[in-house]
């Protein structure tokens, strides 16, 4: 996305999604819900006459749910942890600790029912000095996927999430930080292929990176670390080696394992122009949702993508973003856009021809009325996709567990279940009950109960 001679600021948003709100010199309105457009859904001939079973998922984040060390003492640091010690970033503790805590979490995912589940690798974890890796450390999440397939469940890693280990971090020259470090294309392609060796026995579906688009942005303006403004040369510097470092890593697991299945994890925003915005701003800001994918979509088997919201191109949105209130909007202020997804849909599947996962969505809410009827209204969303004759493959919800939300701590919260860090267990909420009662219909995959998706079906009660 071009800035140049125009006054911008963008912030971006986390729920394992980003979003980018470019301010223009125009005024306009926020309102607290977004009208639908009364969009019509065209149909296509995308889907197949007997399409694979539909998959069922959760999503999670290595450095959002794991402890900060290994059992027996193993210490390493990323640049997320250097940011809370060097420039006031929010800290995290060991609430969750789903790293010790594996079988407790397969548990969860077993009486969701899910068939998929996607988690991370925390790279710092696993090679904690360049070179040097920590072989207890891959042996656990090698032992997690074997685990996942033991119950039933088909593992899908995600190699990189936000974070870097210390040693690829240069805060002070942020042309030599992260993905632009004189040494990651080296580093990130050893990383990649040591990790792909050991997994690769348990692990056929594989996801590079994480939103990159939303990475890339948070470097441009200061909002990840080292917390200041990289400024447009770099993100556009930024970009391509994102996009370089992907298509790397793409070539490195094809070579590992031949039958892989390569997916994108993209952050889309469905963008609603603003009726002031003279200069097309929205116009512009689909670029972010397409810049990456456009560079790597011949590289992926599937088109991956994180969708939690609409937005509108506003200068006032990011002001108002956090005085929202209401059923149409989330605790931190996104809108609730079920359409928006249906539109996205379209668009991606127009755009790539290949299929469609949805990799996350979810809600940040303390009430868990509305997160279910914001899973209902999501997946009505996708089921009128499916009838459409759209190629969605499967759907994943964010997250299992209430977890670390990067700069906005453990304020917000996402999880299908609580964490009892007394008990030492997941306690799930009703929408969990609703997840596993919804995957158990399979209102995706053909036989389904029509009144599964109405609103009048929302579960009240505590899954047990």
């Amino acid at each position: 996305m071009k800035t140049r001679n125009r006054p911008a600021l963008i912030a971006l948003r986390r729920g394992a999604g980003f979003f980018v709100l470019v301010l223009v010199s125009s005024p306009a309105c926020s309102p607290n819900s977004l009208n639908s457009t009364g969009y019509v859904l065209p149909h296509a001939a995308n889907r197949p006459v007997n399409p694979p079973p539909f998959w069922w998922g959760i999503s999670t984040s290595s450095y959002q749910i794991e402890e900060s060390a290994a059992d027996g003492g193993r210490t390493f640091a990323t640049d997320w942890d250097l940011f809370k010690q060097t420039a006031g970033g929010v800290a995290r503790d060991d609430r969750v600790a789903s790293f010790k805590n594996t079988e407790r979490d397969l548990t969860a995912l077993k009486n969701l029912g899910v068939t998929h589940y996607r988690f991370s690798i925390e790279w710092a974890r696993v090679e904690p000095s360049p070179g040097v890796f920590d072989n207890d450390a891959i042996e656990h999440y090698a032992a997690l996927a074997r685990r996942l397939r033991e119950e039933g469940i088909e593992p899908v890693l995600c190699l990189w999430h936000f974070t870097f280990p210390d040693w690829l971090c240069d805060f002070d020259h942020l042309s030599r930080h992260g993905w632009l470090h004189p040494q990651a294309s080296i580093a990130w392609g050893e990383y990649v292929t040591t990790m792909c060796a050991r997994l690769a026995p348990y692990v056929q579906i594989f996801a590079p990176q994480n939103e990159p688009n939303a990475y890339a942005l948070g470097m441009l303006v200061g909002h990840f670390p080292p917390g200041r403004p990289s400024g447009e040369a770099l993100y556009d510097e930024l970009n391509q080696a994102e996009v370089q470092a992907f298509l790397q890593a793409a070539s490195i697991i094809r070579a590992c394992r031949s039958d892989a299945t390569i997916i994108s994890v993209q952050n889309i925003v469905h963008w609603r122009r603003d009726s002031f915005d003279l200069i097309g701003f929205y116009e512009k800001s689909l670029e972010y949702n397409y810049r990456h994918l456009d560079g790597i979509a011949g590289a992926i088997d599937y088109v991956g993508f994180n969708y939690y919201s609409g937005e509108i191109a506003s200068p006032l949105s990011l002001y108002q973003m956090e005085n929202r209130a209401g059923p149409g909007v989330t605790d931190m202020g996104w809108y609730i856009d079920p359409e928006g997804l249906e539109i996205e849909i379209v668009e991606l599947s127009r755009r790539y021809r290949l299929p469609l996962i949805i990799t996350e969505n979810g809600i940040a809410a303390r009430d868990d009325e509305k997160r279910q009827a914001y899973l209902k209204s999501h997946l009505r969303a996708v089921r009128r996709t499916l009838d459409a004759g759209y190629d969605v493959r499967g759907y994943f919800h964010w997250t299992l567990m209430d977890c670390f939300e990067w700069t906005s701590g453990y304020g917000p919260q996402f999880g299908l279940h609580t964490v009892d860090t007394q008990a030492n267990v997941l306690v799930p909420k009703a929408s969990a009950q609703l997840y596993r009662s919804l995957i158990a219909g399979r209102v995706m995959d053909g036989n389904t109960n029509p009144t599964m998706l109405e609103p009048a079906t929302l579960v009240a009660t505590n899954a047990r």
